[in-house]
């Protein structure tokens, strides 16, 4: 056991898109993405205890799938799921809109699905979705689509 922790710091010669992780019951776990001041070095702290630590780089954007937009009394009803294969969904910068405006939709880490009922009816016509994600290394991933409420 560390009883003060042990802080580690890899120089990286590579691009942004990487992180430290730890290996945790066979799993590789994201640790850390955030360059010292100098850029040269990812740095991450250890408290518990301290195993296999790897340096890998994560260049694939996170995915957003099965998106379904239903309208109800005006009110619209958006799912969709998510998934990312290695560093993993960074909810800091997840952002969604309807006509440019910010909602807030509940996440479902476990299942990797999004979604949000609409509490206040929308104008009949055309209305825009956009919706981002990233994962912790700033991969990102980009949807934009409209839906019509009658």
């Amino acid at each position: 056991m560390l009883n003060k922790g042990i802080t580690i710091s890899i120089e990286s010669k590579m691009n942004d898109h990487i992180g430290i992780y730890t290996k945790v019951t066979g799993d590789w776990r994201f640790q850390t993405s955030t360059l010292d001041a100098d850029g040269k070095y990812l740095s991450a702290k250890f408290i518990r205890t301290l195993g296999e630590v790897a340096l890998f780089e994560d260049n694939q954007s996170p995915t957003i799938s099965r998106v379904r937009i239903q309208v109800r009394n005006q009110k619209p009803f958006i799912i969709f799921k998510y998934h990312d294969n290695l560093s993993g969904f960074n909810d800091e910068k997840f952002r969604m809109l309807i006509d440019n405006k910010l909602i807030i939709p509940e996440i479902e880490w476990e299942n990797h699905k999004v979604w949000y009922q609409g509490d206040e009816k929308l104008e009949r016509g055309t209305h825009s979705l956009k919706i981002v994600i990233a994962d912790k290394t700033n991969n990102s991933n980009e949807i934009n689509t409209t839906f019509r409420v009658r």
